[in-house]
């Protein structure tokens, strides 16, 4: 079958912010991608973050385990009027390539990526290649993982961390996504954190019956392997997840179980 997701109902929770390139690359193979936005974002500018900021020369290292993490250190960095010539002799580290452009957006390139878009494999590689003498920033949010932070420690890496951003629950779709789910309307259910599949349950505690019958029998889509584990602790039995954890790869993984 030369178009395997034609006429697909495939449901897109990313944030608002985020969700055009899926949206855009489903609608490009002929699927019917349904925006249900489970969580929204918020920039977390209080003042232990300018102390922190205001002695960033101090750092040889800034970690960014996400594109918001990149997005929302820069917006810190401007509303506290923090000049980037601070930033001169500080190298960066991204988890993968949409950090990495969010990165080259503002105007920086990174120094070290991982070969594999995990936290533990990004901290343990670091090791590796860089040694233990470093001093490290680590720009997250609220919800993050903190598996990088964990293994930098273990390895008595000298480690900080600043939330730069809040994840919020999305709750103005809830009502299309629980009549999409009482219909049985959706073929693939897809999430590109944690945090989407705790909302997502969160939103769906009042159809017990139906989301059941869902996590049973529809197809699931994880971004990466927390994602995965996330999805699978919350009942879903049948979860894939690719080789390389983007959403153009969660796309062709959809294709491929449908071909």
């Amino acid at each position: 079958m030369s178009d395997p997701l034609k006429g697909k109902k495939i449901l897109v929770t990313r944030s608002s912010e985020q969700a055009r390139p899926m949206m855009e690359g489903l609608y490009a193979l002929g699927a019917e991608p349904k925006h249900v936005p489970l969580i929204t974002f918020q920039a977390k500018c209080v003042d232990e973050n300018r102390k922190k900021l205001n002695q960033i020369k101090d750092y040889d290292w800034i970690f960014f385990t996400s594109a918001n993490g990149v997005r929302f250190f820069f917006e810190n960095m401007q509303y506290y009027q923090i000049s980037q010539s601070q930033l001169k002799d500080v190298k960066f580290a991204v988890i993968g390539e949409k950090s990495e452009q969010t990165l080259q957006f503002y105007g920086y390139q990174a120094s070290f990526l991982p070969s594999k878009y995990q936290a533990t494999e990004m901290a343990d590689q670091f090791v590796y290649f860089f040694g233990k003498d470093n001093r490290v920033l680590l720009a997250l949010g609220n919800k993050s993982s903190l598996e990088v932070q964990k293994v930098l420690t273990n390895k008595a890496i000298e480690t900080e961390m600043i939330i730069v951003y809040e994840t919020l629950n999305e709750t103005a779709y809830q009502e299309a996504l629980t009549k999409w789910i009482k219909q049985d309307k959706l073929d693939v259910y897809t999430f590109t954190s944690p945090s989407t599949v705790h909302s997502f349950d969160d939103q769906t505690k009042g159809i017990p019956d139906e989301t059941a019958y869902i996590k049973n029998n529809r197809l699931c889509v994880c971004i990466g392997t927390t994602t995965e584990q996330a999805a699978l602790a919350s009942g879903f039995q049948q979860v894939l997840i690719p080789t390389k954890f983007t959403t153009e790869a969660m796309i062709q993984v959809i294709s491929e179980y449908f071909s």
